[in-house]
């Protein structure tokens, strides 16, 4: 069964500019989840154990998005919340003891982004000659925010 599709794409410098962008949103949500919940985890040692409660282990995001961030608000939110799942899935591996503890993600160069169907759509080229791919969404491309797909 087919989960996805890879493309490999060769983006223009304002393209590679703008996925760079969501690359490192990605990753900071990713490790701001991993703090969070290495946080609670030895929060829960000491006090959350004598009331009966866990560490959160759940994919929300928006407690991330303040003043202090604001480039968080440059990219569209489905990037933000692909972070927070890829932390869910990892820490669903652990849990299910098929991997480590997530851990931080380091920058390094061959860093990847996840971009569900709510980013992307084919246009047909006008000359009939195939599709071009389009990424973004259709608020971002209406107001002129988002340079991929020019």
């Amino acid at each position: 069964m087919s989960r996805g599709l890879y493309f490999r794409c060769f983006p223009t410098p304002a393209q590679q500019h703008t996925l760079m962008q969501w690359i490192g949103c990605q990753r900071f949500i990713y490790n701001a989840k991993v703090t969070e919940y290495n946080y609670f985890r030895r929060f829960q040692r000491h006090s959350l154990m004598h009331a009966g409660l866990h560490a959160p282990c759940d994919q929300a995001y928006s407690q991330f998005k303040s003043e202090l961030t604001p480039f968080l608000n440059d990219v569209p939110s489905e990037i933000l919340r692909n972070g927070a799942t890829r932390f869910g899935q990892a820490s669903s591996r652990f849990f299910a003891k098929l991997g480590g503890r997530p851990k931080h993600h380091k920058k390094q160069a061959n860093a990847s982004v996840w971009i569900t169907k709510e980013l992307f759509h084919f246009e047909p080229i006008p000359d009939g000659s195939g599709y071009r791919l389009f990424l973004g969404k259709a608020n971002f491309r209406t107001q002129g925010k988002h340079p991929l797909g020019d």
